[in-house]
């Protein structure tokens, strides 16, 4: 059976989410990182309140996430890799953010990183040393496709 979710349901959950970091802060962790990935897939929501929740959500729970378990947070944002465009780019905002606390963590996931951008998209771009239209004033391609 399949529950169809209004964008209040999705603000109220992102919103839950994001206090419950506010609140407990590291003690959450082994619950929220499974969650990362349905939190990065609603940076692509129509509702421009949702996509904010979703960016908000995804910086508390790094900011809360201890240096040591930056692995465990690259796992969970690699699927968000394989999401619309305007989830990679947040990833990626995410993954930077991991980068400049835990380099070596970040090191020891680059292989799984490498095997997501191979399947496309802004990571792919970013890592071949192109940048992707809209992000960072990159042009759009000529004839208005994608990257």
């Amino acid at each position: 059976m399949d529950i169809e979710r209004t964008t209040a349901d999705r603000r109220g959950a992102l919103a839950a989410v994001r206090t419950i970091i506010a609140a407990q802060g590291q003690n959450t962790m082994m619950y929220l990182l499974p969650v990362l990935p349905q939190i990065m897939a609603a940076g692509s929501d129509k509702d421009k309140i949702v996509r904010a929740l979703a960016e908000e959500c995804g910086l508390a729970l790094v900011d809360a996430l201890p240096a040591n378990a930056t692995e465990f947070a690259l796992r969970s944002l690699t699927p968000a890799l394989n999401l619309k465009w305007q989830c990679q780019v947040n990833a990626l905002a995410l993954i930077d953010i991991c980068a400049s606390r835990a380099p070596r963590q970040v090191e020891r996931c680059m292989p799984t990183l490498r095997a997501a951008s191979r399947r496309g998209g802004v990571l792919r771009t970013l890592l071949c040393g192109g940048v992707p239209w809209g992000v960072s004033g990159g042009a759009r391609p000529a004839g208005g496709e994608g990257y």
